[in-house]
């Protein structure tokens, strides 16, 4: 088993069922649901073919959050040295005359086209066009080193948390977020509503990144959302940023993804390019919990094989990743993570087995992104999903209660009877309750 997730994402290029069947079963792990794309009988066709196929996959939502976007053009091309008027030669879903000052950047449809607030007598904002080109409707707009405020979650997240909660999904990408505060407002939400989806952060801004340590702090994950994080950030600051922000991740003990641009060059071709490779093998080098593909599987030309790529690449260096070495240590699962950690490789327990009922001592042991496999008890499905996406993690479903003796029984003897584990190797059950914690070296 590999130890490092692959996520992809719906559309076109997997929307059959034979092509679904493959994509799990070349490896991928999470099916990604774009809330930009699409309607809801695709993401629930989507949805229910992708738990047929095995139930124990997750689903994750990702929400559009505050994006900005183009409303309305007085024409389709602007020509470089032009100069335009804010709010009538382009119009914006989000008023920016409030935000924007002299001197201050407007990037259109990722940069393609560049504008410059420039000084003006009258009331409107205008801009100079630094990068002419075509801007049409609904392309996005970004305004870098500018906080604007959003409230969150969106009016339109807000029907897509509901559908999700409705229909079971498991996990949701929240976009764009800048603070500790924007997480915890979606969880409010999602509990106001009777949901308990976790909640996975998208940094893709400036703002986002320079409150990232406080942000992950009361995340379920990250991810590097290295699309975004390319135009609102200088280019080469994007290595060291996405190592910092993995880094920070994995001493909080939460998953980090990193997304876009993996295989890009796999949309059109069916092999990468020598620095995709290369790229990817950093990322998982870097610690990266999983990877996701974008483009690749949702409109792709070849989305199974790029999907074995990643496997590849993944099972080449996933054994040289090196451990955490300075974990945050402030609760009873941080404590009892280390030391399952520590006792695992002392003895050569090659399984480790965690009855689950919160997932957090889970994501707290794969921080360490041990060689041994992580093995989740738990008796909900729901769990079961929430979990399997995690570093080095694969899952147990039992009807009994995860944490008795019983159980124990259970879950190794059919790991002994299927040949995975020996007969006197030892392995490690990790029960960790908030009564007390405790941790068994079981020879089988």
């Amino acid at each position: 088993m590999k130890r490092v997730k692959i996520v992809v994402t719906a559309g076109p290029s997997i929307e059959d069922e034979e092509t679904l069947k493959r994509v799990v079963t070349h490896g991928a792990d999470v099916l990604r649901i774009n809330a930009n794309h699409g309607s809801r009988e695709q993401w629930e066709w989507f949805l229910r073919k992708w738990r047929e196929i095995d139930p124990n996959n997750p689903v994750a939502l990702d929400l559009r959050g505050p994006s900005i976007r183009v409303t309305s053009v007085s024409k389709e091309t602007f020509e470089t040295g032009e100069h335009v008027v804010i709010g009538e030669d382009i119009k914006t879903s989000v008023n920016l005359e409030p935000y924007l000052d002299e001197g201050d950047t407007l990037l259109i449809d990722d940069g393609r086209v560049v504008l410059e607030v420039v000084p003006t007598r009258s009331e409107h904002l205008e801009a100079v066009v630094l990068t002419g080109g075509r801007v049409t409707r609904g392309k996005s707009v970004n305004v870098p080193g500018i906080e604007i405020q959003f409230e969150l979650p969106t009016p339109k997240d807000r029907e897509d948390l509901l559908w999700a909660i409705e229909k079971g999904v498991d996990l949701v990408f929240l976009s764009f977020v800048s603070s500790p505060e924007d997480v915890k407002s979606v969880k409010d939400f999602v509990e106001d509503s009777g949901g308990d989806l976790w909640v996975v952060s998208k940094i893709e801004n400036r703002v986002g990144v320079e409150n990232a340590e406080h942000i992950t702090k009361v995340s379920d994950g990250i991810i590097v959302a290295r699309g975004d994080l390319g135009v609102e950030m200088p280019l080469e600051q994007l290595p060291l940023v996405q190592k910092h922000l993995i880094k920070l991740a994995r001493r909080r003990g939460i998953p980090a993804i990193v997304a876009t641009q993996l295989l890009s060059s796999m949309v059109e071709n069916p092999f990468p390019t020598r620095a995709e490779i290369s790229d990817v093998a950093n990322a998982v080098l870097d610690g990266a919990s999983a990877l996701m593909l974008s483009n690749e599987t949702s409109v792709g030309k070849f989305p199974v094989e790029a999907i074995d790529i990643l496997n590849r690449i993944i099972l080449s260096v996933e054994d040289r990743v090196p451990e955490c070495t300075d974990p945050v240590m402030e609760t009873e699962a941080d404590h009892t993570s280390l030391a399952a950690h520590v006792l695992a490789k002392s003895v050569g327990a090659r399984y480790v087995f965690l009855p689950t009922v919160k997932g957090n001592t889970v994501r707290r042991l794969a921080r360490f992104n041990p060689r041994y496999t992580i093995v989740s008890v738990t008796n909900s499905e729901r769990m079961a999903r929430k979990v399997k996406w995690i570093y080095a993690t694969e899952v147990y479903v039992t009807e009994r209660d995860p944490y008795s003796e019983e159980a124990m029984e259970e879950v190794i003897g059919v790991y002994k009877e299927s040949g995975i584990i020996q007969e006197g190797e030892p392995v490690l059950w990790v029960d960790v309750r908030r009564e007390g914690q405790t941790i068994r070296v079981v020879k089988v």
